[in-house]
C-alpha cells in the first residue's frame, strides 16, 4: 500500500526542504534590506536637517543682507540709510512681518549706550527706553578701535551678525574705516561707531518661517514621516514650534536627530552660508526664500559681495531642531517594517506550503479514491459474475431438459429467483449511488411507526434470515411515538443495515433488532439498533466505515461478498430524512448500528401544517412541503 504513495510521500521532505532554505534566505534577506533601509532613511535624515538649518539659515540671511551696511558708509548717512532699507524690505520681502522693529546702539556717555528706535511711518530715528529683552545683548556691545588686523570674529568682522534667539534679534556692529594715504584697504583702522539691532517677530518665525521649512524637508501638512520640534536649549516643555502640537519628546536621548541650528562658531557659519548659496542654485545669494525675485534686485546685488555670517550669541540658548521618527525612532520604523515583510513573505511561505500539502493530500485522497473504485468494479463484476454464471447454468440445464422431475424444477426455479434477487439488489445499490451523486432522490416524509417498519422489513428479510442460519432477537415495545420518515427509504436503510449484519455477523450467527426511545433530553428521539457479535471493527476503520466503496481489511481477507456502498446509502438515507446513524464496536465483541430519527410530538400531527412544520426542522434541503431531496426517487416504493 505504501508503494502506491511512494511518489508523492518522496516529494514531502524534498518540498520541506526547500521550504525551509527559502525561509533562511527570507529571513537574511529582510534583515540586509533593513539595514539597507537604515542607512538610507538615515541619510535622508542627515539631509532634511542640514535642508532644514540651510532653510533657516537663508532666512535670516535675507534679513542680514537687507540691513547689511558697507564699511565706506558715511557715519552721517547711517540712519537714512537703514530707513530706506526698511521700505525697501517691506516692499519686497515675502515676509515683511518677519522684521518687527529696527533700532541703532549708539555709544553714550561714560561708556553708555543709547537705543534709537526707527519710527516707520516718519522713517526717523527716535531715541527709546531700553527694554529689559535686550538685556542680554549689553555684554556683546563695545566701541572703539577695532585695530590694524582684523579677525573673523563677528564684532571684528565688517559683515559679522549676532543671533540672539531668546528676544529674538540679530546684531551687527557698523564699522567705520578711516582711510590711510598709501596704505592696504586691509590695514586700515576701524572702529565701532554703534550697532545695527533688528528684532524679528517671533509669530512669524512660529507661525509662517518655521511650518514652511518642517513641510519643505519632511512631509507635507497631513504626513509628516517624522515629529519635528525647534525648541530653546534644552527646554522640551516649552517648544517654539512643533509640528505635532501636543507630543512631547520624553529626553533628547531618544530623539533620531538633535541639531543645532545656528552655527557654532565663524568658520561653520561660513559654511553654511557656502551651502545655502549653493542650494539656492548661486541665483540671488543666500535668501532665496525671502523676497519676491522680479522686486528684489538691489537685495540680490549685494547678496553677490555681502555675505552675512551669522552666529549665536555669547551665552545664549541657542535654538535646537529636534526630530523624531512617528513610530517612536528609526530603528522602530525600520523593525516595523522588516516584521511587516517578514510576515508577508512568511504568510506566502505559508500558503505555497498549506497548497503543496493540499495538493500532496488531494492526489491521494484522488489514488485512494481511484483504487476504491477500482476494488469497487471488482467487486461489483465478482458479485454479478457468480449469480450470473448460476442462472446461466440453470437455464441450460432447464433448456437442455437435464432436469426434468417437478421437485427439481422447483428448486432450480427458486435457484434462479434468488440470485436474480441478488443481481436485482446490486443494481438497485449501484443506481441507488449514482442517483445520489446526481442529486436526483427525493423522501417524502410523513408519521410512521417504527415498530411497524421493522416489522415489515423483519418479515421480508426472514428467508435471508433463516437460510444465513442466523438468531433473531427482536425488542419491539408498544406505545412508541411515531417518527417522520419515507417508509420505503427507512426500509431500504433497514434492510442494509441488516445485510450488512448478515455478512458480517462471524460464527456466533446471532442478530439482534431494538427499537427504543432515545435517552435525549426530552425524549425527542426514537431509535432502532441493528447489533451483531461478528468480528467487530477496528477504531481506524470506524472513521471510514460509512465512506463509498470502502470495504475493511478483514471483508478483503475473507473475501466476503459486497460492493461498499450499502453502509454509506444507509447513512445518506438517515441524513436525508434528518436522522443520524452512528456506530459502536469493539474488535472481537461485535459491531451494533443505530439509526435515530426526529419523534412526532405526543397527540400526533394535525394536518399537513403540522407535518410542515416538523420537517422544517430538518436540515436539509426541503423540495417542498415535508419532502427532502437525496437522491433517486423512492416514492410510493418505485426505485429508478
Amino acid at each position: 500500500m505504501l508503494k502506491r504513495f511512494t511518489p508523492s510521500l518522496m516529494l514531502v521532505p524534498l518540498l520541506t526542504v526547500v521550504l525551509v532554505v527559502l525561509a533562511v534566505l527570507q529571513y537574511r534577506w529582510t534583515g540586509e534590506l533593513s539595514r539597507a533601509e537604515h542607512e538610507r532613511m538615515q541619510k535622508d535624515l542627515d539631509q532634511s536637517t542640514s535642508h532644514f538649518r540651510e532653510g533657516l539659515y537663508r532666512e535670516l540671511a535675507a534679513v542680514c543682507a537687507a540691513f547689511q551696511m558697507t564699511p565706506l558708509e558715511a557715519p552721517g548717512t547711517i540712519k537714512a540709510t537703514l530707513a530706506r532699507r526698511w521700505e525697501e524690505w517691506t516692499e519686497t520681502s515675502t515676509h515683511p512681518g518677519l522684521v518687527a522693529e529696527v533700532f541703532m546702539c549708539a555709544p553714550g556717555t561714560e561708556g553708555s549706550c543709547q537705543l534709537l528706535r526707527l519710527d516707520p511711518p516718519s522713517l526717523q530715528f527716535r531715541p527709546s527706553a531700553w527694554p529689559a529683552r535686550f538685556d542680554a545683548l549689553r555684554p556683546s556691545m563695545s566701541f572703539g578701535e577695532l585695530g590694524a588686523h582684523g579677525h573673523m570674529e563677528p564684532e571684528r568682522h565688517p559683515f559679522g551678525w549676532r543671533f540672539a534667539e531668546n528676544v529674538p534679534a540679530l546684531l551687527h556692529p557698523l564699522v567705520e574705516f578711516r582711510p590711510v594715504a598709501g596704505g592696504e584697504p586691509r590695514r586700515m583702522p576701524r572702529r565701532v561707531i554703534g550697532y545695527c539691532l533688528i528684532e524679528l517677530s517671533p509669530g512669524v518665525i512660529r507661525q509662517k518661517i518655521l511650518p514652511a521649512l518642517a513641510q519643505s524637508c519632511f512631509g507635507g501638512p497631513a504626513n509628516f514621516s517624522y515629529r519635528v520640534a525647534v525648541i530653546e536649549g534644552t527646554d522640551l516643555r516649552h517648544p517654539i514650534y512643533q509640528s505635532h502640537p501636543g507630543h512631547i519628546l520624553p529626553s533628547l536621548a531618544s530623539a533620531d536627530a538633535v541639531v543645532p541650528l545656528m552655527s557654532g562658531g565663524p568658520e561653520d557659519a561660513f559654511r553654511l552660508l557656502v551651502e545655502s548659496r549653493i542650494g539656492s542654485g548661486g541665483r540671488g545669494g543666500p535668501f532665496p526664500l525671502s523676497g519676491r525675485s522680479a522686486d528684489r534686485g538691489q537685495i540680490r546685488d549685494r547678496g553677490r559681495h555681502l555675505f552675512p555670517i551669522i552666529v549665536p550669541l555669547e551665552g545664549g540658548s541657542n535654538w535646537t531642531l529636534v526630530v523624531e521618527h512617528r513610530s517612536g525612532s528609526l530603528e522602530a520604523a525600520v523593525a516595523r517594517t522588516r516584521l511587516r515583510s517578514l510576515a508577508v513573505g512568511f504568510g506566502i511561505l505559508g500558503l505555497l506550503a498549506a497548497s503543496m500539502a493540499m495538493i500532496i493530500v488531494w492526489t491521494q485522497r484522488v489514488q485512494r479514491l481511484a483504487r476504491l473504485q477500482m476494488e469497487f468494479v471488482a467487486g461489483v463484476s465478482h458479485e454479478l459474475r457468480t449469480p450470473l454464471a448460476v442462472i446461466r447454468s440453470a437455464a441450460d440445464n432447464l433448456a437442455d431438459g437435464v432436469v426434468t422431475e417437478a421437485h427439481q424444477v422447483h428448486e432450480y426455479g427458486a435457484l434462479i429467483s434468488g440470485h436474480a434477487r441478488r443481481l436485482s439488489e446490486i443494481v438497485d445499490q449501484v443506481l441507488m449511488f449514482a442517483a445520489r451523486k446526481a442529486g436526483r432522490v427525493s423522501y417524502e416524509l410523513r408519521p410512521v411507526r417504527l415498530d411497524e417498519v421493522v416489522e415489515a422489513v423483519l418479515r421480508d428479510t426472514a428467508s435471508l434470515i433463516a437460510a444465513s442460519g442466523f438468531t433473531l432477537e427482536k425488542t419491539l415495545p408498544r406505545g412508541l411515538p411515531e417518527v417522520l420518515a419515507d417508509p420505503d427509504g427507512l426500509k431500504h436503510c433497514l434492510q442494509n443495515l441488516i445485510s450488512n449484519a448478515l455478512k458480517y455477523g462471524g460464527d456466533r450467527r446471532w442478530l439482534g433488532v431494538r427499537v427504543e426511545r432515545s435517552g435525549d433530553p426530552g425524549g425527542t428521539e426514537v431509535q432502532v439498533t441493528v447489533e451483531d457479535k461478528g468480528p467487530g471493527i477496528s477504531k481506524e476503520e470506524q472513521a471510514r466505515i460509512f465512506d463509498p466503496f470502502f470495504r475493511g481489511v478483514s471483508a478483503v481477507a475473507g473475501q466476503i461478498r459486497g460492493t461498499g456502498l450499502g453502509l454509506s446509502l444507509a447513512m445518506d438515507i438517515a441524513e436525508a430524512m434528518g436522522g443520524k446513524l452512528t456506530v459502536q464496536s469493539e474488535p472481537g465483541q461485535g459491531s451494533a448500528f443505530t439509526l435515530r430519527l426526529r419523534a412526532v410530538p405526543d397527540g400526533g400531527l394535525v394536518g399537513n401544517s403540522s407535518t410542515q412544520d416538523l420537517a422544517a426542522t430538518i436540515p436539509s434541503q426541503a423540495s417542498g412541503p415535508a419532502q427532502v431531496s437525496s437522491g433517486m426517487d423512492v416514492k410510493g416504493g418505485g426505485r429508478a
